[in-house]
């Protein structure tokens, strides 16, 4: 019974680390991680460092990169809760977390991790 359920605690835990990744937050792991393996003379932790800089530099571009989008009205974040006006959007065709073409909206949750900086920013 634990196997059964194992994958499924993992797999929300590996999305976070992935979203903690690809932010700001990552961009000063890596900047950490190089000055700490560079000091030491270690060249594969170096580079490992330069591998988190560069998912952390993607990631806060993926966050401005949503921020325009959210403030232009490309990109709708949450809808919000429950209420009146958010069914009134929904019937209309409006989704959560969604890409505004037209009169459509086509949804961008599936691209999870790499879309969670990105909805940080629109949101």
């Amino acid at each position: 019974m634990a196997e059964a359920t194992l994958p499924f605690v993992r797999t929300p835990i590996n999305i976070l680390k992935r979203g903690v990744e690809y932010s700001p937050a990552g961009l000063v792991g890596g900047i950490g991680k190089m000055l700490a393996e560079g000091r030491k003379g270690n060249v594969d932790g170096f580079l490992r460092g330069i591998e988190m800089l560069s998912s952390g530099i993607t990631g806060t571009g993926l966050v401005a990169l949503g921020m325009w989008a959210g403030h232009r009205g490309f990109v709708n974040g949450s809808l919000g809760g429950w209420n009146k006006e958010t069914a009134y959007k929904q019937t209309l065709g409006e989704q959560d977390y969604a890409v505004t073409v037209g009169d459509m909206t086509f949804t961008l949750d599936w691209a999870s991790p790499l879309a969670m900086p990105f909805f940080v920013g629109v949101e």
